[in-house]
């Protein structure tokens, strides 16, 4: 097993005393990346990073095969690095996460969590208790409502026991970057097309009009660049008509990319400037974190599950 190592990455002493630490475990397919937040009461700091990547077969296609192999692998990672912190979140394969946009009826139900859970009985093979539903609103006029398997959600719980973690909740990739985004972003108005790219699938998200969409989860192989990018673009080309304009003449501004890969990774550039989208500015969230690395976006899956430690 390969390890890299690039934790300590705390970039200045904190103005207040530190009154709550959260990690943030993010998987993906041979690769798993943990963050460790601290939180003052004047501003949160990304303390200590680290990324191990694993083989042996323990991940494949999301689901965790080797479940005691990758939480002692997780274990030394997190020892390794020195992280003290033992509670944090982890994140959810976006191909088995079911994601709605829901209406809010004028007059809510007594019990919102019902109503959720039947609106989205109407998209799932199986009867609503084999899942764990969440939700999180994303106007005064609608919500996204997430759906899980148990047996998915229940890997997960193990896996960070496994680690030495105390488990404080589970979120899907897409939802964990966006609260990353978000949480520093604030008053970005640009329209946005975010990527989570993983071995085999991709999950595509846009804000157009300063309105968070989800699209979708795509099969995509990153085994070459050439061959993703192929991909990628018969998948870019169907969204863009899907939403009434033209590839060539989209109206995306900027491009975030995150998961395996971020995009000041090669394969980023590349990606990039393929669709002809510019990457975001991501110096706000950086600074708000006293990070002054450049690949703050590879990262933003784990920051955002870190920053569930907030609430």
């Amino acid at each position: 097993m390969k390890k890299t190592d690039v934790s300590g990455t705390r970039q200045k002493k904190p103005a207040a005393k530190i009154k709550n630490r959260t990690l943030g475990i993010a998987l993906f397919e041979n690769v798993v990346k943990v963050v460790e937040l601290g939180f003052t009461m004047e501003e949160i700091l990304l303390l200590n990073r680290v990324r191990g990547e694993f083989s042996g077969g323990m991940l494949r296609r999301g689901v965790i095969t080797k479940v005691e192999q990758l939480g002692d692998y997780t274990m030394d990672l997190i020892t390794e690095a020195g992280i003290k912190t033992s509670a944090g979140y982890i994140n959810i394969p976006d191909q088995f996460t079911i994601i709605k946009e829901i209406a809010i009826p004028p007059e809510l139900p007594e019990t919102v969590p019902d109503w959720i859970n039947w609106e989205l009985s109407h998209y799932l093979i199986k009867p609503i208790k084999k899942y764990a539903v969440s939700w999180f609103s994303i106007s005064d006029k609608s919500i996204y409502g997430a759906a899980v398997p148990k047996n998915i959600v229940s890997q997960r719980i193990e896996l960070l026991q496994l680690a030495g973690v105390s488990p404080r909740g589970v979120e899907p990739s897409v939802i964990a970057m966006h609260n990353a985004f978000a949480y520093f972003n604030r008053k970005h108005s640009k329209n946005l097309l975010m990527l989570v790219i993983d071995e085999q699938f991709t999950s595509i998200s846009i804000v157009l009009g300063g309105r968070f969409k989800y699209i979708g989860h795509f099969f995509i192989k990153t085994t070459s660049n050439n061959d993703y990018l192929k991909g990628f673009s018969t998948v870019f080309t169907v969204i863009t008509k899907s939403l009434g304009f033209s590839p060539t003449k989209h109206k995306f501004e900027e491009l975030l990319v995150t998961g395996k890969v971020g995009a000041a990774s090669q394969f980023g550039k590349l990606l990039s400037a393929a669709i002809n989208i510019p990457p975001v500015e991501l110096g706000t969230v950086a600074n708000r974190l006293g990070y002054e690395e450049s690949d703050i976006d590879e990262w933003l899956v784990p920051i955002g599950l870190a920053l569930e430690g907030t609430e």
